[in-house]
């Protein structure tokens, strides 16, 4: 996936969250992995940062 959209940011939300499930998610290229029954609350959060990080001005 990164190879081919590089900037694409992935959050992967699932009620399995077993480790296996989040290594395979990871190593596909997703950013983040969340247990939607336990973390669903941290999606704002995340979001929001990411926002904040493409609306930085860029250091020279």
């Amino acid at each position: 996936m990164r190879e081919r959209l590089p900037r694409m940011r992935v959050i992967v939300m699932t009620n399995f969250a077993a480790e296996p499930y989040r290594k395979a998610a990871l190593a596909a290229g997703a950013e983040v992995f969340l247990d939607k029954s336990a973390e669903f609350g941290r999606v704002r959060d995340i979001l929001s940062g990411w926002r904040d990080e493409a609306n930085a001005p860029a250091l020279h």
